[in-house]
């Protein structure tokens, strides 16, 4: 029982502490898509010839 509970409190901590870089990582990836989605429509205007 000892150990579940210090399971439990271990995983809390690495939680709170690894949730802000996460976090940051998923917010990058999201505007590198969007980035890319911007390129391929501009690209996609371009070869229309708008």
């Amino acid at each position: 029982m000892t150990y579940f509970i210090a399971g439990l409190v271990a995983g809390f901590v690495l939680a709170v502490f690894a949730w802000p870089k996460l976090r940051q990582f998923i917010l990058g990836l999201e505007s590198e898509i969007e980035a890319l989605r911007a390129k391929a429509r501009a690209l996609e205007a371009r070869i229309r010839g708008k």
